[in-house]
């Protein structure tokens, strides 16, 4: 089994969620929905829990809750450990030795445990189709002429959007955060 990964997923095994999180995997998933988080998605297969995100910087909101309220470890020896940010095309933002993933011939973007021997089965959203998730674009903050890299300490990079005054933060390798993915058609 695999899960479609679009924009900003940050991905968990299920295995570890049943273990730490109250109530396991189907619980972590109700809770990450509306009002609390926004994800564009949330979704499972019998191995991962997935949630999509438009933003780099909401996916880590989540990285850090995770890490505060089940227990988890995040980034450890430059590998994430118990959960992982994936980007749509790009992979795994750190290496993650228990995770899989690879673009799809069709142009979109799958991940699975990698203990997993069998990955051809997807699990997607209801609505899902190829052709979306081909469609979804990525501006990344370091060509926004409006973005302003204030620091970069201990691995992560500080930003600050000069029209707005909005400070960011984001992993330095491969990874800055992005609020402007979106879909064709999207305002």
């Amino acid at each position: 089994m695999s899960v479609v990964i679009e924009a900003v997923c940050v991905v968990v095994p299920t295995k570890t969620l049943d273990v730490t999180y109250p109530g396991g995997a189907d619980q972590f998933l109700l809770d990450s929905l509306p009002p609390r988080w926004d994800p564009r998605y949330a979704l499972r297969d019998p191995y991962l829990a997935c949630l999509s995100f438009y933003s780099g910087d909401l996916a880590w909101t989540m990285v850090v809750h995770l890490i505060e309220h089940a227990n988890l470890i995040g980034i450890d020896q430059n590998a994430w450990q118990d959960l992982a940010i994936i980007e749509q095309g790009r992979g795994p933002t750190m290496p993650a030795t228990w995770l899989d993933w690879r673009d799809h011939p069709d142009g979109f973007t799958v991940a699975w445990l990698a203990t997993d021997p069998a990955p051809d089965e997807m699990i997607a959203p209801s609505d899902w189709t190829a052709e979306r998730s081909r469609n979804l674009t990525r501006g990344d903050v370091r060509d926004d002429p409006d973005m302003l890299k204030l620091a970069e300490e201990d691995g992560l990079q500080f930003w600050i959007d000069l029209r707005t005054g909005e400070q960011s933060a984001g992993l330095a390798d491969g990874y800055a955060p992005d609020r402007r993915i979106r879909s064709e058609g999207d305002e």
